[in-house]
């Protein structure tokens, strides 16, 4: 092989690993004499997370570039450490093999630290949920949403919402942040619609405390009471960095409603990429 070339690290939760993918755009140019004819991109190690080959458009001539876009999907099981991609033409690999490491991190503590909050209390009876999908608003061409990830994901988390008590859980969505450089922070907001379905006003107090995962800059925002049935509008304005070198990090980050007693309602889940920017090899 003429070069390895490594596209970083990605780390993530086996819950994490479900539900997401990480994309990989690079430039590779031919720098031989003769040109590429039916050549693909193709696994030689590891899990194909996917992409077991991905052929390249056309006929590459020496000199010219070709840009492919690896989008792979999480292992959740047997997850090994390291996996390669290559060029080949039938039966022949050549140019530079591709490395990305992978790391499966223990699930973030989340029930553990739901309970703890929970154990020792009496429940007070409040109670909320999410009926519509908020609103998101941003300006930044760096970021970019999957409206088909927006919903309620209860059964997906219904060994934590088992454990905790907790009414349901509902992914408010799922951002692809495009990098950039220099290192840049990039802004968007969510608005979210929380209704009171409980029989007495929230407590004096409640906020909607980050329980897991990145704050983005959300870690504890105050709610003002609301009576049953009624509902309030929480404006989460949320940033995050353009880039995450050395590592891809995909993981969630979980809030809910709390008095600084006890947690209620649902588990507000948003789910956080990134996609690197364009390398050339």
């Amino acid at each position: 092989m003429e070069q390895v070339y490594s596209m970083g690290r990605v780390t993530f939760s086996k819950r994490a690993s479900r539900i997401s993918s990480v994309t990989f755009n690079a430039t590779i140019t031919n720098v031989g004499s003769t040109p590429w004819s039916s050549a693909a991109l193709r696994t030689v190690h590891g899990s194909d997370m996917g992409v077991a080959s991905l052929p390249l458009h056309g006929v590459i001539e020496p000199g010219a570039h070709c840009k492919v876009s690896l989008r792979l999907r999480l292992p959740h099981e047997d997850v090994i450490p390291t996996s390669m991609w290559a060029l080949s033409i039938d039966d022949r690999v050549f140019g530079p093999l591709l490395l990305l490491e992978l790391e499966l991190e223990e699930d973030v503590t989340l029930s553990s630290l739901l309970e703890a909050q929970q154990s020792t209390q009496k429940p007070h009876g409040a109670s909320a949920r999410i009926f519509e999908a908020p609103r998101l608003l941003w300006s930044d061409q760096a970021l970019r949403e999957d409206p088909a990830k927006v919903g309620d994901v209860s059964e997906d988390w219904a060994t934590d919402l088992a454990k905790t008590g907790m009414e349901q859980a509902y992914r408010l969505g799922s951002i692809v942040v495009k990098e950039s450089s220099p290192k840049r922070i990039a802004s968007f907001e969510l608005l979210v619609r929380l209704t009171n379905t409980g029989q007495s006003d929230w407590p004096e107090g409640t906020s909607l405390r980050l329980v897991s995962g990145r704050s983005l800059g959300c870690e504890d925002l105050p709610v003002p009471p609301v009576s049953p049935g009624s509902s309030a509008e929480i404006s989460l304005r949320l940033q995050v960095p353009t880039q995450e070198a050395p590592e891809e990090m995909a993981q969630d980050s979980v809030w809910a409603l709390g008095d600084g007693e006890q947690f209620f309602g649902p588990l507000l889940i948003l789910e956080l990429s990134h996609l690197s920017s364009g390398t050339a090899l």
